[in-house]
């Protein structure tokens, strides 16, 4: 009982237990001690104890052993090799109480074993699940930035493109507005080369026409001078004189004509500049633009290649991680593996360390029986050990006393004795020398 009761503390130190328990079990303390076990076999309690939904329509009479019930069939799913029945919770025995209780400590101290064995493939494959678990978040973290940084990729290529196109067509605005400026620069070129031989034919009818005056007032004065001058001759003055006026009458329309060409051309190229003004200053503001646009191309072209390399970077840690994934994924096959075998083992082995078990209980209350006949047997030598002890001393006693007598007696009768040896030894002496006479 002592040996049960310290059994029971060491496997349930929170659990308090008397041997008055064990003498006199009482039904409150074997269901404490039932529940306990489950608890410790991760079985929850309040389950046991509350009514379950397909239990709802039992009778009124049954309720009230509704929870002894399901602590019956959770003891018979949790130790099947264990005979429960209500009769051990309602109205325990104290022989069969003690005999399940020692059952029940003696299947929890082979499982502690088993599990104390198992115990490092145990760790190691838990390990190896939770590093297996790291391992698969970090590629779901590496699949998420990839995945991140394609969508990045392809908005910075979206970004790129629409840049290019309003590039491409800034381009070829500022390309048409340049080839308009360059027509009209032609143009200008061109009304410029005009303006400048009219200008010189101006100039020269200029002095055509003061060279013609010049001759119009030496034939002046000549005819003054000489006014014996045929009349051909003054004729021929007068018509040359009035080919002259007619001459100078067209250059001044001509002149007219070029002087108001040369205010319409002046006109036409103020308007020019004053169009072209705004042109060109829309012009310098999409060059910048576009210069701002380009290096921001460049940017992004060079943020696309640091993308493109920590891509590769993480592809290749992507690809490690893979790698170490399928060793994870190989060593935990073989931890699952061995786990497997050494479960069937288990299951295997069971029944016979059962009945090794069974056997070895046996054997022990046997030897249990023959331990006790023992110690009846030795208790019962020691009594008469010293039931002997005793008389042995007592006879001691009285040996010694006795000797004591006798050596008492002796030394009396040596002293009574010894006159009568000396007389003896005399007579014996006397009847030698009579012999020898």
């Amino acid at each position: 009982m002592e040996k049960l009761t310290d059994d029971i503390k060491l496997f349930f130190p929170d659990f308090e237990v008397t041997v008055k328990d064990l003498h006199t079990p009482s039904p409150i303390f074997v269901r404490d001690f039932y529940i306990r076990v489950l608890i410790e076999l991760d079985v929850d309690d309040e389950n046991v104890r509350k009514i379950q939904l397909s239990q709802n329509c039992v009778d009124q009479e049954e309720v009230e052993i509704i929870s002894e019930l399901n602590l019956v069939t959770a003891l018979k799913a949790a130790f099947p090799f264990i005979d429960v029945g209500l009769t051990d919770l309602l109205s325990p025995n104290q022989k069969r109480t003690c005999q399940l209780l020692r059952n029940i400590l003696n299947y929890l101290s082979f499982a502690d074993e088993r599990l104390s064995t198992l115990n490092p493939h145990l760790t190691s494959y838990q390990h190896m699940k939770e590093k297996v678990n790291e391992l698969k978040k970090l590629k779901e973290a590496s699949t998420q930035e990839s995945n991140d940084f394609a969508l990045q990729r392809n908005h910075l290529i979206c970004r790129k493109k629409e840049v290019e196109e309003k590039l491409n067509e800034v381009r070829n605005k500022l390309q048409s507005i340049f080839q308009e400026g360059n027509d009209i620069n032609s143009k200008k070129k061109l009304a410029a080369g005009k303006l400048e031989e009219r200008e010189m034919f101006r100039l020269s009818c200029i002095q055509e026409l003061e060279m013609k005056e010049r001759q119009i007032e030496e034939l002046k004065s000549e005819i003054v001078n000489h006014p014996e001058i045929d009349e051909n001759k003054l004729k021929q003055k007068e018509n040359q004189f009035t080919k002259l006026n007619d001459r100078r009458q067209e250059i001044k329309a001509g002149i007219k004509d070029k002087k108001n060409q040369k205010s319409k051309l002046k006109t036409i190229l103020e308007m020019v500049n004053e169009e072209l003004l705004p042109v060109c200053v829309d012009i310098a503001d999409e060059i910048k633009e576009n210069r701002w646009r380009e290096q921001q191309l460049v940017n992004q072209e060079k943020e696309i290649k640091s993308l493109t390399s920590s891509k590769e970077g993480l592809a290749r840690k992507l690809i490690d991680v893979q790698g170490s994934l399928e060793s994870d994924e190989n060593r935990k096959r073989k931890l699952q593996e061995e786990w497997l075998l050494a479960e069937a083992e288990v299951k295997n082995k069971y029944p016979e360390k059962l009945a090794e078990f069974k056997v070895a209980k046996k054997e022990s209350s046997q030897a249990k029986k023959k331990l006790d006949e023992a110690n009846k047997r030795i208790e019962d030598t020691r009594k008469k050990v010293i039931e002997n002890k005793k008389m042995f001393e007592e006879l001691n006693n009285l040996l010694n006393k006795k000797e004591e007598e006798e050596d008492d007696w002796v030394c009396s009768f040596i002293r009574e004795i010894k006159p009568r040896l000396d007389k003896f030894d005399e007579l014996k002496n006397a009847l030698n020398e009579l012999n020898e006479e």
